[in-house]
């Protein structure tokens, strides 16, 4: 368990600090993107954008 949180935090750490927070916000806080939109202060679509591709940098890394 240890090593998966690790990894976790490497990964996560690789990250701009939006894309960080949008995805912490999405997967660990359980918020929808509507929430996150308005807590950010954000237009919904760049939550969504922002979150898809924090998600496709996250699947290059892991194979680095």
């Amino acid at each position: 368990m240890l090593k998966i949180l690790l990894l976790m935090n490497t990964l996560l750490s690789k990250l701009n600090i939006s894309e960080r927070e949008i995805v912490i916000l999405h997967l660990v806080n359980d918020l929808t993107f509507k929430d996150i939109s308005k807590i950010l202060n954000r237009p919904l679509g760049s939550i969504a954008w922002q979150y898809n591709s924090a998600l496709k940098k996250l699947r290059r890394f892991q194979y680095e």
